[in-house]
């Protein structure tokens, strides 16, 4: 299970504070966190076999990371999720206007949940749940391979465990 835990704005010492665990099958070649030659300033993990990513940071403060939404049996979209990754952090757009292009573009992507960070505003979107895309509202959330803020136990149990690490920073 995909799963991602942040905190936004909830610390004065952190803007955003984010933990994040990837899935995959261990069939699937992947490279760790680095720096990526064919985007310049941008360091991640890599989906070696669709050349995209699942989390990564652009050095101007931009992040993009993506999640899974479950939907088995489904037949594979013409573009890899990991792209919407690699091409947010390729494009000057803001978070909103990129989410709302993705939105638009409906089932090109697998089912996803998406994190959209342009350094000034942090979105989510996803093609699966309503709203389409919406802007996050400060504190502790989660996104998993459902609805976003879902209250999973993973997810329940990491963004605990967020939270109490903001705690401890005091």
């Amino acid at each position: 299970m995909c799963l991602i835990a942040f905190a936004w704005d909830a610390h004065p010492d952190y803007l955003l504070a984010l933990a994040a665990n990837r899935d995959e099958f261990h069939a699937r070649p992947t490279a760790p966190l680095g720096a990526w030659s064919d985007v310049p300033g941008v360091s991640g993990g890599r989906d070696l076999r669709e050349g995209g990513g699942w989390l990564a940071l652009h050095q101007d403060g931009r992040l993009a990371a993506v999640t899974n939404v479950r939907e088995p049996h489904l037949a594979p979209a013409p573009h890899s999720r990991g792209e919407l990754v690699q091409s947010f952090l390729a494009s000057r757009d803001s978070a909103a206007d990129y989410a709302a292009r993705i939105c638009a573009a409906g089932d090109a992507y697998g089912p996803h949940n998406t994190l959209l960070w342009d350094g000034h505003e942090l979105i989510h979107a996803s093609n699966r749940f309503a709203p389409p895309w919406r802007r996050i509202a400060r504190g502790v959330h989660g996104i998993s391979n459902g609805p976003f803020d879902a209250p999973w136990p993973k997810t329940l149990r990491l963004s605990a465990v967020l939270e109490r690490w903001l705690r401890a920073q005091g």
